[in-house]
């Protein structure tokens, strides 16, 4: 059996865990539920190693069984819903400055993961692909249209033709 990893290395994969759980769910307490059940299965593991790969797969398959389930539970309306490029833009302005959080609850879960999985925890196309099992063309596609869309969306327009 593996020695036990530090104290402070478990908090800092229990706070890593958090942070990769709420980028998914993007709810505080979501997050904790999701990152709860990820360690009571981690720690079932007999032959634990202090893997935050691990922990991260653990998380993401947690999270979309949870989005399975209540997709089976919810009843769509007759009208037809909008997609979510279409919906209100429900972003906030902080000293004039856009409100990251609020930008980023305007993404789907699937675009926050990714983004916060290169952006925030530096992993590679070639490695998200690993954690999320889809190829590595297929993340650098989708990393590339979620940029260009918060691009799109938030980065201020110039006026064509304007001259100084």
């Amino acid at each position: 059996m593996p020695d036990r990893p530090s104290e402070s290395d478990e908090r800092g994969l229990i706070l890593a865990g958090f942070k990769y759980a709420f980028s998914l769910t993007h709810r505080w307490h979501d997050a904790e539920d999701v990152l709860q059940q990820a360690c009571l299965q981690v720690l079932r593991k007999k032959d634990f190693i202090n893997d935050k790969a691990y922990l991260f797969v653990t998380i993401r398959n947690l999270f979309y069984d949870q989005c399975r389930r209540r997709a089976l539970a919810t009843i769509e309306p007759l009208s037809g819903s909008e997609p979510a490029d279409s919906q209100p833009d429900h972003t906030r302005h902080v000293n004039g400055r856009l409100d990251v959080e609020a930008v980023l609850a305007n993404l789907r879960s699937a675009d926050r993961e990714l983004l916060y999985l290169n952006s925030v925890e530096g992993f590679t196309a070639a490695e998200i692909s690993e954690l999320t099992g889809q190829p590595r063309g297929t993340i650098l596609s989708q990393l590339s249209r979620v940029k260009q869309r918060l691009r799109d969306r938030y980065q201020p327009q110039s006026i064509l033709g304007e001259v100084s």
